[in-house]
């Protein structure tokens, strides 16, 4: 299975999940406000650090609160206890610092020795706002060890200032990934280096693994790089695998036109006819879609989408082609037959889901006109629902008003051109 349709169907799952209440609250003592020195407070706590959990909550934001009046010495004992063998503890102090926002460089040193206890964990929100070139250097030396954690915020908060020190990540095959996880959570700011990469990228003069890296560099920007880019299609030709597998990779991320046509030679009807979710479709359409107007010479393989006996992937077939504007679909999207047989799909299968709800809880009208009627229209010549619509909207009454929408944008901007 391709390993889009592996992430589209994880993200499925995710959504149907039941969402899991925390447990790990740490117990706060009931005399910790009233602990009149840091022996204390910390002696009182330590009763309860075997219910702190890897979390953070209200609890952990009221302890820092107590904990901050004692000033410096209160933080290198929670630095100390970040750094111990007791786990609780661990997690503990590691929330509580998470948010004490009162560092210098001195403090590096202890928290990379936090940080290799618990990696990507809070430490390296601190380590972040220290942003000396040491404590970058810890952040992107945990950065490999795991994801989409606090290392990664920290070091794509930390934007341009980082993009350095993750070149070394970029330039070897099996940490770039992680590299590349970080700078595509970073803001516009990082943008001007898409250039500098794409000059590196067509530089043959420069070590071939500093090309990749800024290829894999230039692919983490994704869309942002577009233009960047617009010089790296010759490179396709290039006698070394590499450098080809590499370009692309980084042209499809950039959804660059050099490369669409390879995009679209796997995108095909296959779905069965009462498939009600015609995923492939779903997967490799919105793909192509995601080139624009850049994506028209994808156009003629598209068509047979319009035939296919499925009614979502002709939905999906005629919002696709109007996305990336391709004209010469116009005669055959706006023949009558097309457009009332895809509505009375549509129609139908929500009828028949409708068929099996109790009367009582969907109110009907009468059948309405649609908004895939022809251009001049208007005569009792409209596209009617098999059955009444729905009075609410529901999903696939929706799903026709978003066809309706994408439709009469592109049939206008043709017309107009």
């Amino acid at each position: 299975m391709p390993r889009r349709r592996v992430g589209y169907f994880a993200w499925v799952i995710m959504l149907l999940l039941p969402s899991v209440s925390s447990t790990d609250a740490v117990q706060i003592p009931a005399r910790l406000h009233s602990c009149s020195s840091l022996a204390e407070c910390l002696k009182l706590l330590d009763r309860v650090t075997s219910t702190a959990g890897p979390g953070m909550g209200p609890e952990e934001e009221e302890i820092r609160g107590v904990l901050k009046q004692f000033g410096e010495p209160a933080k290198h004992e929670l630095l100390r206890r970040a750094t111990g063998d007791d786990r609780g503890w661990r997690h503990l102090a590691g929330a509580i610092l998470w948010g004490w926002d009162s560092w210098t460089p001195s403090d590096v040193p202890e928290l990379r020795s936090g940080l290799l206890k618990d990696p990507g964990g809070w430490l390296a929100r601190p380590l972040g706002q220290i942003g000396t070139p040491e404590a970058i250097r810890v952040l992107v030396e945990d950065l490999p060890k795991g994801s989409e954690n606090q290392t990664d915020f920290a070091l794509a908060k930390l934007g341009p200032k980082a993009i350095p020190f993750l070149m070394p990540l970029l330039e070897r095959k099996t940490t770039a990934e992680s590299a590349q996880r970080v700078i595509r959570k970073m803001d516009d700011s990082a943008l001007p280096f898409a250039s500098l990469w794409a000059r590196a990228a067509s530089d043959a003069s420069q070590p071939m693994r500093l090309r990749l890296a800024a290829l894999r560099g230039i692919a983490a920007l994704g869309i942002r790089a577009k233009s960047a880019s617009r010089s790296l299609p010759g490179l396709l030709s290039s006698p070394d695998p590499m450098l080809r597998a590499e370009v692309d990779s980084t042209l499809k991320a950039t959804r660059n036109a050099a490369v669409v046509s390879e995009v679209t030679r796997s995108c095909y009807p296959k779905a069965g006819e009462f498939d009600p979710l015609a995923i492939d479709a779903l997967v490799c359409l919105r793909e192509i879609a995601a080139y624009g107007e850049d994506g028209q010479s994808a156009g003629q393989s598209l068509l047979p989408f319009l035939s296919s006996k499925n009614g979502n992937e002709r939905a999906l077939g005629i919002t696709t082609l109007a996305v990336i504007g391709y004209k010469p679909a116009l005669a055959q999207i706006e023949s009558g037959t097309l457009l009332a047989r895809l509505a009375n799909y549509l129609c139908r299968r929500a009828w028949n889901r409708l068929a099996r709800r109790p009367a009582s809880t969907v109110r009907l009208t009468e059948g309405r006109r649609h908004s895939l009627a022809p251009r001049g229209s208007e005569r009792g010549d409209s596209y009617n629902c098999c059955p009444p619509l729905f009075e609410r909207p529901t999903r696939w009454n929706m799903e026709i008003q978003r066809l309706g929408w994408s439709w009469r944008a592109f049939r206008n901007r043709s017309y107009d051109s």
